[in-house]
């Protein structure tokens, strides 16, 4: 079995008019060994919501498909969590199934790197007001089964200020984004993205790596930013 999972790391900054999703490129392709592959887009746009994945997002047999439940979920309509909760029940099965094979085929790199083995990241302005909701789902410690946590802005955050998030491969992405003040994150929302995806490239090159792709979500649409 070979599955194609991403080393991804994706950076969100929300204010209180507009949101910025950026990503990596780089796509891991794991069996019994891990190798680079061939990039494929990992933030992806459908009635008005984009949303991007960290983690597995597909494998070769049919068993999970991670982009296309979220485009499942995005065309039944309704609010972001509605989306988030038809994504979820799709998904988290089709995790169950493929997390024992991972395990089987190589030990090494499940014990490493799927402690979270997919998060997926949904952003829209379609009711008017910018709104971010991140699903994660965990691996419960000493078992095989997933724990299903949502951060929504708003809802878990503070909706007056600009916030950071970043998920995926992160941590030095998180070291990074702490020295931001609030007044840098304001002024300069795309330089704070490109620069967080850069240090964690340099930090973990063999899971995160240049370009960044930049989405700007706001009341008025969603755009690519250059």
């Amino acid at each position: 079995m070979l599955l194609l999972l991403t080393g991804t790391l994706i950076v969100v900054l929300r204010a209180p008019s507009v949101i910025y999703v950026g990503v990596d490129s780089k796509v891991i392709a794991v069996g019994a060994s891990i190798s680079s592959t061939a990039t494929q887009p990992k933030m992806h746009t459908l009635d008005g919501v984009v949303f991007a994945h960290a983690g597995i997002f597909k494998d070769l047999h049919g068993k999970l498909d991670a982009v296309a439940a979220a485009n499942q979920a995005i065309a039944a309509g309704g609010d972001l969590d509605a989306i988030v909760e038809r994504f979820g029940d799709r998904v988290q099965p089709e995790l169950q199934v493929v997390l024992p094979e991972i395990k089987a085929e190589n030990p090494a790199y499940f014990n490493a790197k799927m402690t979270q083995p997919l998060v997926m990241l949904f952003a829209s302005a379609r009711d008017g007001t910018p709104r971010v909701a991140a699903i994660s789902f965990d691996l419960v410690p000493g078992s095989m089964e997933l724990a299903v946590k949502v951060v929504r802005c708003p809802g878990d955050c503070d909706a007056r200020v600009t916030n950071a998030m970043s998920l995926g491969e992160h941590d030095a992405a998180d070291r990074f984004l702490d020295h931001y003040s609030q007044s840098d994150l304001v002024k300069d929302p795309v330089g704070a993205i490109r620069r967080t995806i850069d240090y964690q490239a340099i930090a973990t090159p063999d899971f995160v790596s240049l370009p960044a792709t930049i989405m700007q979500v706001t009341a008025g649409g969603i755009s690519a930013v250059p």
